[in-house]
Formats: C-alpha cells, sequence, structure tokens
C-alpha cells in the first residue's frame, strides 16, 4: 500500500497536469494532447524487473506528459508539468536536470500556489535553476489567473 504522502502528491501533480492541460487548451491557440505515462508504467510495474527495464520503467515515467501544439505558429512544446508548494531554484535545476537526461528537448510547467512558471529544461539549467513565469501571450493573465485559483482551491 502507498504512503499518504505519495498519495498526496500522485494526486497534487495529476491536478497540476489537468489543470495546465485545461489552461492551455483554453486559450484557443493550441492542440493539446495528453502524453502521460500513467497507464504504461501501472501494467509493467507488476512485471519481474530486469536492470534494462527498470531504466526503461524510470525513463517512461519521466516522459513528458503534455504536447502543446500552436498549428498556426507551427510552435511545438512536449512539456512536463510538476506542482511545488514552495520551489527553490535547487529544487528547479534538480527537476530540470532529471527531466532533460531523459528527454533533451523537454519543457517544464510548474504549477505554484504564486502561479504558472513554463521553461525548457535546457534554458533552465543554464540559468542554475531560473524558471520564468508563463508569459501572456502564450496564456492570457486572464486565463491564468481562473486557473490559479482552482489551484488554490484544490
Amino acid at each position: 500500500m502507498a504512503s499518504p504522502f505519495y498519495l498526496r502528491n500522485i494526486i497534487k501533480n495529476k491536478s497540476a497536469e489537468l489543470i495546465a492541460f485545461e489552461m492551455f487548451h483554453e486559450t484557443g491557440m493550441y492542440v493539446v494532447t495528453s502524453c502521460g505515462p500513467e497507464m504504461i508504467i501501472s501494467e509493467i510495474a507488476s512485471i519481474e524487473k530486469s536492470e534494462d527495464l527498470k531504466k526503461e520503467v524510470t525513463r517512461l515515467h519521466e516522459r513528458p506528459q503534455l504536447s502543446i501544439s500552436n498549428p498556426v505558429t507551427g510552435t511545438h512544446f512536449f512539456v512536463k508539468v510538476k506542482y511545488r508548494e514552495n520551489p527553490t531554484p535547487q529544487m528547479i535545476f534538480s527537476i530540470a536536470e532529471e527531466i532533460v537526461s531523459l528527454w533533451p528537448a523537454t519543457h517544464l510547467c510548474l504549477v505554484t500556489p504564486i502561479g504558472f512558471f513554463f521553461d525548457s529544461c535546457a534554458d533552465i539549467l543554464e540559468r542554475g535553476g531560473d524558471i520564468a513565469l508563463v508569459d501572456a501571450s502564450l496564456v492570457p493573465l486572464e486565463i491564468q489567473d481562473k486557473y490559479l485559483k482552482i489551484v488554490n482551491d484544490t
């Protein structure tokens, strides 16, 4: 049986993923597709694991959860979504480092009680753990505010 702390984190991260999905979708500018690992991991977890399989399960577990495309501009992001209550630059750097080692072109969408942050993992690493707020040109502030209220009510 999973610990309450583990389950709480799964729920918060899944909620953050759903909120990010809906927030980008609501702009009307993006095609947002869920591509998270949750369906695959539970099946594989029951299999006896070799070292190679353990590495692949880790890679699947860390795969981006969202594909966000703007058909007009051709912009595309693979996005890993994380929820953190009090992120520090060291914590953000560590998250980005783990993601980029497995999925180099991935962006991180960090959902926090104070706002949404969004940047490429490579840029986060280059800046030592600094991550930019979601730009209003990506998601208008009124939409961000609406979903931030949901984050804080959840």
